[in-house]
């Protein structure tokens, strides 16, 4: 559209046994081409993603001694652009690059409003809030975690972001830099083990392709959100054989009480809860195994507390299948020895958590445990892990992560504000799915909320509902007990709602004020909006359904529910595409619906 959305932009190299690559540089090759293909995925956010493109490489060769060459590599699709650098041994005269820096930079043309999540060092399991500043508050001492959004007029919002990132450390934007023509950020990479901020990020054998560096781009916030640009810039499936990959709910033994009941019949609450819901799903979490990340612990022995093999049992019985969580120092450790028998046990997937790196090294470690998980049809839910950068294509039985500030902080602090349930969908959300666990049924006003066991939650019934819609997770954690759930209103649309989605659009919304998002499977659409700490009324058009009449059941924020966050109106209309609704929503509050076609 001829709006300058990134200035001119250093990129660089340095490395640690040869000449930085920076500078005297001549185009020595030009090469373009068309890409226009859609695929399949497994598990995402559409069924079918279209993958338009023109690409152009360039070969660049330096002017001067020793002459070394590389490739650069550029996208640009609709929804923004890429580019990623390519070694190869012979361009570049040698076999091996040990990286110190790269030293890609982004220049915007003014210091913007952004998003952005400071993740404070490299251990981060980015769990943080996307507050809004400007660029030029990004000093030395913080570290952002991407995607960074940025607001650079009411109809453009730009995202950076990253894609497969393989064999390669997480990269971060730090610091800014005022210039004459804006402000110029800077990338820093998770150092390997052992090593500083002088030291090596990354070593890797010739020929090698970097991560792929992204700029989102959308007239509107929503455009982010409805992006499948990391997903098509990364490595496709190298799972042949994917039938046994189902997403679905899975109940969760862990997060009403912020503890374990470790035993059998506990567990087969749970189970029945599943059941009961219709959920394929049930999660055994920590302390099955007894105690963790410690050198003695077993991930193929169950506590002496827990019949698993009952509960195995019980759960087939019910047409239930079970997940377990393991620690990720018993899980490195073990997994190939515990996979296999997970399998014979009839496991459906294993939660792996406390990461909590993003060097390359780690990296490794995420595709290593996916291809090892793969080979005995387990699926995968990573917790306090690095962002997700399009490994959900490469590997589909990575089917949700966590790194997100999610329901589970209800249990011991403020920060799950309405503003911030309406930030992360156009934030963090933008990388991949996120487990941020709906659910809690103990609904409270922020004015009256307060941490406690059993848990509650800082938002209305309604807005509950709407975290099923609005947040993409292919597992899908339900968070409460099994006892709050009975002859609770909004129970028969947790029954309802999918976990996947065949589409996903995003209706309307600003970014922390609110969002109404519509997902289809099949031929029904589900609706859920979220709403900040300012009662609102918002107007949709209907425009998103296809020809012909449909039934709208909705469950809204009832007239007391600015005082009882519990209150929940439904009601029934029809609708047509050319219809438009008027949602009214509580301070903190929300919607919900499902449209079907009569």
């Amino acid at each position: 559209k001829g709006e300058v959305v990134l200035a001119e932009s250093p990129l660089a190299f340095e490395f640690t046994q040869s000449a930085p690559i920076e500078k005297y540089l001549r185009i020595e090759k030009e090469e373009r081409k068309t890409i226009d293909e859609t695929w399949k995925p497994v598990v995402a956010k559409h069924s079918l993603i279209r993958n338009h493109c023109n690409e152009l490489t360039l070969t660049l060769r330096e002017k001067k001694y020793p002459c070394q060459a590389f490739r650069l590599i550029f996208r640009a699709y609709n929804d923004g652009v890429a580019f990623r650098f390519y070694f190869d041994k012979d361009e570049m005269k040698q076999n091996d690059l040990h990286i110190r820096y790269e030293k890609t930079t982004y220049h915007f043309p003014g210091d913007y409003q952004a998003w952005m999540a400071n993740v404070r060092d490299y251990s981060t399991d980015n769990e943080e809030e996307y507050f809004p500043c400007l660029l030029s508050s990004i000093t030395e001492k913080k570290l952002i975690a991407k995607p960074l959004v940025v607001k650079m007029h009411d109809s453009l919002y730009v995202a950076l972001a990253e894609s497969d990132v393989l064999d390669y450390p997480v990269s971060f934007v730090s610091p800014a830099e005022k210039t004459s023509g804006g402000i110029l950020l800077h990338t820093k990479l998770a150092p390997l083990p052992g090593q500083n901020e002088y030291g090596i990020k990354a070593s890797r054998t010739l020929p090698f392709a970097t991560p792929w560096r992204v700029i989102m781009a959308g007239s509107r916030p929503g455009d982010l959100v409805e992006s499948e640009i990391i997903m098509n810039l990364a490595t496709p499936s190298q799972i042949k054989e994917t039938s046994w990959i189902k997403p679905g709910i899975c109940t969760w033994d862990n997060w009403w009480c912020c503890g374990v009941k470790m035993d059998t019949e506990t567990n087969k609450k749970f189970i029945q809860l599943a059941a009961d819901m219709g959920y394929p799903y049930q999660l055994i979490d920590w302390k099955w195994y007894g105690d963790f990340d410690c050198p003695e612990a077993d991930i193929t022995t169950p506590a002496p507390s827990l019949d698993l093999q009952e509960v195995l049992r019980f759960a087939r019985e019910k047409g239930v299948r079970c997940w377990l969580w393991l620690h990720y120092n018993d899980a490195i450790r073990q997994y190939e020895k515990a996979f296999p028998l997970y399998e014979q046990w009839g496991i459906a997937g294993v939660k792996i958590d406390f990461w909590r790196r993003q060097d390359q090294e780690m990296m490794r470690n995420y595709e290593k445990i996916a291809k090892k998980a793969a080979e005995h049809h387990l699926m995968l839910n990573f917790h306090s892990p690095c962002m997700n950068f399009g490994i959900e294509r490469t590997y589909p039985n990575v089917m949700t992560r966590e790194g997100v500030l999610g329901n589970e902080y209800y249990n011991w602090s403020t920060r799950i504000t309405p503003e911030h349930n309406t930030t992360i969908p156009f934030t963090r959300m933008l990388m991949g799915p996120l487990d941020i666990t709906p659910g809690g049924m103990l609904n409270r006003t922020p004015e009256t909320f307060r941490n406690q066991h059993p848990t509650l939650v800082m938002n209305t019934r309604a807005a509950e509902l709407a975290k099923f819609v609005v947040f993409f997770s292919p597992i899908t954690t339900l968070a409460d007990h099994p006892d709050h759930y009975i002859n609770q209103a909004g129970v028969d649309f947790m029954k309802a709602v999918p976990a996947d989605a065949d589409e996903m659009k995003v209706l309307a919304g600003a970014i922390g004020e609110y969002i109404v998002m519509a997902k289809r499977k099949g031929e029904k659409w589900f609706l859920g909006a979220l709403n900040n700490s300012d009662e609102r009324e918002v107007e949709i058009s209907c425009s998103f359904l296809p020809a012909g009449t449909f039934s709208l059941q909705m469950w809204a924020d009832g007239p007391e529910a600015n005082k009882d966050a519990t209150r929940l109106s439904q009601s029934t209309i029809k609708i047509t595409a050319k219809d438009r609704i008027k949602i009214h929503m509580a301070r903190a509050g929300g919607w919900a619906a499902i449209a079907t076609r009569k």
